[in-house]
């Protein structure tokens, strides 16, 4: 019968650690919580692998941005809800044995999960 079928393993995905990197990044939203404040800097991680002097995040694949260069007029412009990289840090800094070759993305995912949740439980101490 297929009920008693063994199930089979799930598939471990591992990345190198040296190919991924931790990336602060602004966010300026654009809720309005109509306190007349302007809009609300929100700071983000992701963990992001290096392509062609572009970054992508590692569990989307998508690009992130860099921080925009200042125009010849002396301001800078951003557009609302776009996450800008302000710094870059090896994943090695933030491990416990930054000797380690490989990393299981199940525990990518759940260290950049804690960074961001610690992240707003600190806002709420501000």
């Amino acid at each position: 019968m297929e009920f008693f079928n063994k199930r089979k393993a799930k598939k471990t995905v591992t990345l190198k650690v040296e190919e991924v990197k931790v990336a602060t990044t602004t966010i300026i939203s654009s809720y309005n919580d109509e306190t007349g404040a302007g809009p609300r800097c929100v700071r983000w991680y992701f963990l992001v692998r290096e392509v062609n002097k572009n970054y992508y995040e590692i569990f989307s694949d998508k690009q992130i941005e860099k921080e925009p260069d200042t125009y010849h007029d002396g301001f800078t412009s951003k557009n609302f809800d776009t996450p800008y990289i302000e710094k870059l840090e090896p994943l090695t800094e933030y491990l416990r044995n930054p000797k380690k070759k490989v990393i299981e993305l199940q525990l990518l995912f759940d260290f950049i999960l804690n960074m961001n949740v610690q992240e707003r439980l600190d806002d709420f101490d501000n």
